[in-house]
């Protein structure tokens, strides 16, 4: 059904899925008018769900990436670096510190909904007062998972495959957690409990004339790059255009226009609220915007410099964050070990493996022949029972 598609569907399958269905709606005449109507009804579905639990699309991301690179410190660019380029034969569309910050989206297209909830919290929002129903509390959500890839970041006994993963998730869900309608879900009559408008994606908007939902439009930062994407993996022209948007980004809001404890804080829950709050009191407008409503330029241009602004102070935070948490030091890549398993088998580990495995072999071995023999006493005295009795 829709939900699913919007929930375990990225945005580049949905576009594959909306070009089928576009080929097969003018396809043979011999087509009923029924049928040609479902096939136009799925492709104007498919157009309305693009994004559909996405952060924000390929672009913000990488911006949020790229003001973060800028700011770290050259020890800790170097470490982020490496760890990014572990995975980088594995996911070569995301071989650089920057595009990284996509992988978590890429991952949507691997069968791998496991992770679909660690890119949002809800916190729920109730403009009518007569309808107070909510979910239950989300216990798995993105202000859970920066806490958790932070601290396995920087765990000394974390091994260098976990730090290789934790770091292209925090790249991700830092930007994610700054993007207003990541951090919250409507609930009303029209908006009924469990999902509520899910962040916006079920709330429709018109925008110049176009019918889209409210989170494409924020995830898109207004379909900003919509007919001039950054495409990856990475190309001279690609950094050129992130250098170029994200100076643009950072001029318009440079540091100095934060306070200093807006900066400085590593306090991931206040960072969901703050982001809820700017949903509901500019983007929700406390209520005032109703489903169907038409776009207008002011709130385009008030939202629009919201939306750059959150980017900016999500790749100031980023950096600061990495700053804090990622390791001074990087254990060496071991192309050896990792030809037979992932780079962090080093030959002791693997050693420790093969005990492992040994000791488990013999352990399943000893219960077998505890098992047999059990079983060959117990026979044996049913046989002896058996002579005794007289025939």
């Amino acid at each position: 059904n829709a939900e699913y598609m919007g929930k375990h569907l990225s945005r580049r399958s949905l576009l594959r899925l909306r070009r089928r269905a576009f080929q097969r709606t003018s396809g043979p005449p011999h087509c009923s008018s029924k049928r040609m109507i479902a096939r136009v009804a799925f492709v104007a579905a498919l157009f309305a769900l693009c994004s559909l639990s996405h952060g924000w699309w390929d672009e913000g991301h990488m911006l949020v990436a790229q003001i973060a690179l800028e700011r770290l410190r050259p020890e800790v660019a170097a470490v982020a670096s490496a760890l990014v380029a572990e995975l980088s034969a594995q996911f070569p569309a995301t071989n650089e510190f920057q595009s990284s910050a996509v992988w978590p989206d890429d991952l949507k297209t691997m069968a791998m909904p496991i992770f679909n909830s660690l890119h949002y919290v809800t916190i729920p929002y109730n403009p009518n007062p007569n309808y107070t129903a909510v979910p239950p509390p989300q216990d798995l959500n993105v202000v859970w998972a920066i806490q958790q890839f932070s601290a396995m970041l920087n765990a000394t006994a974390t091994i260098p495959y976990g730090q290789q993963m934790a770091i292209r998730f925090l790249l991700h869900f830092v930007g994610d957690i700054h993007q207003p309608l990541h951090t919250i879900s409507q609930y009303s009559p029209q908006f009924p409990v469990p999902n509520g408008d899910l962040g916006g994606n079920f709330f429709t908007v018109y925008y110049n004339g176009t019918k889209t939902n409210l989170h494409s439009l924020m995830d898109s930062i207004f379909f900003k790059f919509l007919n001039q994407p950054i495409k990856r993996p990475l190309t001279a022209a690609g950094h050129a255009a992130l250098q170029h948007f994200a100076a643009e980004a950072e001029q318009l809001n440079p540091p100095s226009s934060f306070t200093d404890s807006e900066l400085s804080s590593l306090n991931v829950s206040a960072w969901a609220l703050e982001s809820n709050a700017l949903a509901i009191q500019l983007i929700y407008l406390n209520g005032a915007l109703t489903p169907g409503s038409n776009i207008t330029a002011d709130y385009a241009t008030s939202v629009l410099a919201l939306l750059e602004r959150r980017i900016a102070l999500a790749g100031y935070r980023l950096a600061n964050l990495l700053n804090a948490f990622v390791p001074a030091t990087y254990p060496p890549y071991n192309p050896v070990a990792a030809t037979y398993c992932p780079s962090h088998m080093t030959k002791g580990g693997i050693a420790a493996l093969s005990i492992a495995m040994l000791a488990a072999g013999g352990l399943i071995g000893g219960v077998v022949v505890w098992l047999f023999l059990g079983w060959r006493a117990r026979a044996q005295a049913l046989q002896k029972a058996y002579s005794e009795i007289p025939h």
